[in-house]
């Protein structure tokens, strides 16, 4: 049975950017202005690695099953859970899926960077699934009393595993953790098709003779669609998130920069602003035109067929 971390982040949109406005009562940030889980979505080149709120402390791992002697736990499911500005409940708003947790803080030197001061993680993952905002209605109970499941005033909880100090010493919550932990677990398998990509929308290129190779090809294709959206820049064909599995295979990263226009070994840095959603057909028209950087010239020819 795998172990479930419930966690208490501020209320974001993404959890991708510094900048973006956040909600929380929480007194740290709102005294310091700084919040470390605001980047706790944004894919690290090791990964996922979310700063959990709980004042800097050490998470006690024996209550997900590790032991005692143990840095950290693998295979554990982190969730989410934030209440929004105007709302009175909390929802799940996203989560880390077979994460390793650790006791301890971990320096974080990326976010550090960043902030320009000391951070840390404590939850790191591959797998990580952010739910859109307006889709956040999975509710965790406030209640943490007799006969009652919940985060109470905890920035964090781990009373539905068995291996739990909480659970064992809750006879006549366990069915409800039982049965809270297995709405979780249904909820996590249904929202799978919100996974983030695990690799950031940038990269360098270079090109050496004899060795050709698009860039066009190499790219995480997911990483692109998840940023730009899946809809073609020239044309406007859509494909619907409910469709995505089977239909966004007919929308194509494009280069704006001519990959030929790159010397032998010269080198360039890319990010997301050097691409193009197109669909196939749309991608394979550009290609036969001299700019192909203009989408003006296949979105109005009118021997454009419809999608």
């Amino acid at each position: 049975m795998k172990p479930v971390l419930l966690c208490r982040p501020s209320w974001r949109a993404t959890y991708r950017s510094l900048d973006e406005p956040f909600y929380t009562s929480q007194s740290y940030p709102l005294k310091h202005g700084v919040d470390m889980v605001a980047l706790n979505m944004w894919p690290w080149p090791t990964g996922f690695m979310g700063h959990i709120p709980n004042r800097d402390q050490s998470i006690d791992i024996g209550n997900l099953g590790a032991t005692s002697s143990a840095d950290y736990i693998d295979g554990v499911l982190v969730i989410w859970c934030a209440r929004p500005k105007n709302g009175s409940e909390m929802v799940i708003v996203g989560f880390y899926d077979d994460a390793r947790v650790f006791r301890s803080p971990q320096e974080h030197p990326e976010l550090t960077s960043e902030l320009g001061h000391s951070a840390n993680y404590q939850a790191q993952s591959r797998k990580a699934v952010l739910i859109p905002e307006n889709e956040r209605h999975f509710t965790i109970p406030s209640a943490l009393t007799k006969g009652k499941v919940g985060m109470g005033q905890r920035n964090i909880f781990h009373g539905l595993n068995s291996s739990s100090n909480w659970y064992r010493s809750n006879l006549e919550s366990r069915p409800i953790a039982d049965a809270l932990r297995q709405r979780i677990y249904d909820y996590v398998e249904d929202m799978d098709a919100h996974r983030l990509p695990d690799t950031a929308p940038h990269g360098t290129e270079s090109r050496v003779a004899k060795k050709s190779i698009s860039y066009e090809g190499r790219v995480d294709r997911r990483v692109i669609l998840n940023e730009r959206g899946y809809r073609c820049e020239a044309c406007g064909w859509h494909v619907a998130e409910e469709h995505r599995e089977r239909w966004a295979s007919g929308l194509d990263v494009h280069h704006l920069l001519p990959y030929s226009a790159l010397g032998e070994g010269e080198e360039r840095e890319v990010d997301l602003k050097d691409f193009l959603v197109l669909c196939a057909p749309c991608h394979r028209a550009i290609h036969k035109q001299t700019d192909h950087s203009d989408t003006r010239l296949i979105a109005n020819d009118p021997g454009r067929p419809n999608q």
